[in-house]
């Protein structure tokens, strides 16, 4: 059974808070504090299921209600240069439309699909910050003549919304550079590749955060990534385990992860109570 989110923001709230989050470019963020931890980051855009399709705004809500600290959601631009909820370039997987969504104006998308199952980030963002959750923001690949108005629409819907200082970046391609302000950004290598390439140049540690799967971190790893103060979040989902029972490998990796003393996991919400028992038995 799913905690309701005033247990869940009990137990959140027994933890302890997380320190001055660094802006990029060196600025620190001094109004924005990053959320208790253990971050919960709901995968795929919230809590997904039958009635929730992934990145829709009925996944978002229930996330809200269920009290998790995040949402991860994937982003793709349309046409005309608008951002929208989408994981796929094409829309088949997961409306049954073969539409690719660069090809098509906003309008016309929304001709074809609703707004609530392919919302913008707009509106996703706002309802994410009315809800209190911080956004992991996967950041897709576009054709490069709509780059700029895609990571120009990320960061400003992001600012408008009070969600850019502390927003986590994970994803692939040129716009990842293009998002400035008090972000951070995924580390997916070992701490001593970190330390050579990041820390031996000068870079800040605040700008980044551990984000890789339980078994690619190690004892000293975390031991390394805590004394400079990046966080490590790992990510376990059902598609992790293609070739094992996905829940009880799952568990496996999540107890493995815990017992490592990370500081946050993006799940499938079918691993929701066992993350759950792990951060209250650590209370």
């Amino acid at each position: 059974m799913s905690m309701d989110v005033i247990s869940r923001r009990k137990v959140l709230a027994a933890m302890a808070a997380g320190p001055l989050l660094l802006g990029a470019r060196g600025a620190i963020a001094t109004a924005a504090k990053q959320p208790a931890k253990p971050y919960l980051i709901a995968h795929r855009g919230g809590v997904v299921s039958p009635e929730h399709p992934e990145n829709s705004m009925g996944a978002l809500k229930e996330a809200i209600r269920r009290g998790y600290t995040h949402v991860e959601v994937d982003l793709r631009c349309t046409r005309d240069g608008h951002v929208v909820c989408l994981h796929d370039r094409n829309l088949m997987r997961t409306t049954g439309l073969d539409l690719m969504v660069d090809e098509v104006s906003l309008q016309e998308l929304h001709r074809h699909v609703r707004p609530d199952i392919v919302p913008t980030f707009d509106v996703f963002a706002r309802t994410s910050a009315a809800g209190k959750l911080g956004l992991m923001v996967d950041i897709k690949e576009v054709p490069a003549p709509l780059l700029p108005a895609f990571s120009k629409g990320i960061e400003t819907s992001l600012e408008r919304h009070g969600l850019l200082a502390g927003a986590l970046l994970i994803g692939h391609g040129p716009a990842m550079a293009r998002i400035h302000g008090p972000v951070r950004t995924k580390w997916r290598k070992p701490f001593a590749q970190f330390e050579s390439e990041i820390l031996a140049k000068g870079g800040d540690p605040a700008h980044y955060f551990a984000f890789d799967h339980p078994h690619d971190f190690t004892p000293e790893d975390i031991a390394g990534f805590r004394r400079h103060g990046v966080d490590v979040i790992v990510t376990v989902n059902l598609l992790h385990y293609p070739t094992t029972d996905p829940i009880i490998q799952g568990q496996r990796d999540l107890a493995y992860a815990a017992s490592l003393g990370v500081d946050g996991y993006q799940i499938d919400a079918d691993y929701e109570t066992y993350v759950q028992s792990i951060m209250a038995s650590a209370l």
